[in-house]
């Protein structure tokens, strides 16, 4: 369950608390384009909290270039470290991504989950078949295989941390297929060109930073009603600065704390 949590927040990537809605106004800066993103060496960290309690950190990277299958890609990597909660212990694990540039946007080769804290490796995978327009999924816990239809612009998880960046402060929809527990599911985003001062433990100084909501057509762990808003800073990079999901207990939040990059080599 508390990973769960963790993916929906990713997924969410980013959003504000309802608190933040000040006055906004619009802009006519340009998102970032997928060669842009691709020229950084990213690593950001972000504190994931329930009320006052911290359930843990999540660390994304864009760690370099790489090969899959023969076709060059990019390897995306998520680190999800949980506090030790109480009757839910201490976990850590590992979300993996190879993508592609595709034209003016990015496309999954395969994703899969590594559970370091257990010593298990691709405990999930999914292959994404261009080709035969397939999706090839396995969760070791079962033995459990399935093959579904392709349905593009698809990603299963983390790689809508680089997707959404793409439209963000755009005034534009978007949706996205995701594939998760062996099944299609959806999440619906809207970009807007609203922009509000967000604080961030990553930054000297507030950052001015475009809104967005949206919700997904899954059901979350503790009464996740789907809905989210989000936040991306106003910035060349388009950086989601905080998350924010509301369960029927309270919310959950995912804060930016430390951001480093650094062009790549």
């Amino acid at each position: 369950m508390i990973k769960k949590i963790f993916l929906i927040g990713l997924l969410v990537l980013l959003a504000v608390p309802l608190y933040a809605q000040k006055e906004s106004q619009k802009s006519n800066e340009t998102p970032p384009t997928a060669g842009e993103l691709l020229k950084w060496h990213e690593i950001l960290t972000y504190e994931v909290r329930y009320s006052f309690v911290k359930l843990g950190e999540v660390k994304i990277e864009i760690v370099g270039d790489t090969l899959f299958n023969g076709n060059k890609g990019y390897y995306l990597k998520t680190i999800i470290s949980s506090s030790d909660i109480p009757f839910v212990g201490d976990h850590k694990e590992r979300f993996n991504t190879i993508f592609a540039k595709a034209g003016g946007s990015f496309k999954p080769l395969t994703f899969w989950i590594d559970d370091i804290g257990d010593d298990e490796f691709n405990t999930t995978r999914y292959i994404f078949d261009y080709q035969k327009e397939k999706v090839y999924g396995y969760i070791k816990e079962g033995n459990k295989r399935d093959t579904l239809a392709l349905e593009k612009p698809a990603t299963a998880g983390h790689l809508l941390f680089l997707l959404s960046r793409l439209q963000a402060g755009m005034d534009t929809t978007v949706t996205f297929p995701v594939y998760i527990d062996l099944k299609e599911k959806k999440i619906f985003i809207t970009h807007t060109a609203k922009k509000v001062k967000q604080k961030s433990k990553a930054f000297k100084e507030p950052v001015m930073s475009y809104y967005t909501y949206g919700h997904v057509n899954f059901s979350g762990p503790f009464g996740f009603s789907g809905k989210f808003e989000a936040w991306y800073t106003a910035g060349p990079l388009r950086i989601p600065v905080e998350a924010h999901v509301a369960v029927w207990l309270g919310n959950v939040k995912l804060k930016l704390i430390k951001y480093k990059k650094e062009l790549r080599k």
